[in-house]
């Protein structure tokens, strides 16, 4: 098998592990915690996908994190990537981070 489609078999595989964890937490997705607003905000289609890689602690952490909040972690990854977004933006903008520091700084 050439190296190329051992890739390709191993992303869709991952995809479709994927598509299964979200599809099993959607029992999550009411909530206290989350704002209709935020809600609302957050889940809007973007139709693109970016794929992220997290080592088996990191996702249990993540997964466990995000069923604590009603979320699933795509979710939970997409609001936290949006707010840090909004943050930078607000710092370039002459704000401060969420630390007081500048954007810089934090990193």
């Amino acid at each position: 098998m050439s190296k190329a489609i051992k890739l390709r078999d191993d992303e869709t595989a991952i995809q479709l592990e994927g598509e299964r964890l979200e599809a099993s937490s959607d029992v999550f997705e009411e909530t206290s915690e989350v704002s209709p607003a935020d809600r609302l905000r957050f889940r809007q289609s973007m139709g693109l996908v970016l794929s992220v890689r997290f080592d088996e602690q990191q996702l249990r952490a993540l997964a466990a994190e995000a069923r604590r909040r009603g979320l699933a972690a795509s979710t939970l990854v997409r609001m936290w990537t949006l707010e840090r977004l909004e943050e930078c933006a607000r710092v370039q903008a002459g704000g401060v981070g969420h630390n007081g520091g500048t954007h810089d700084q934090e990193q």
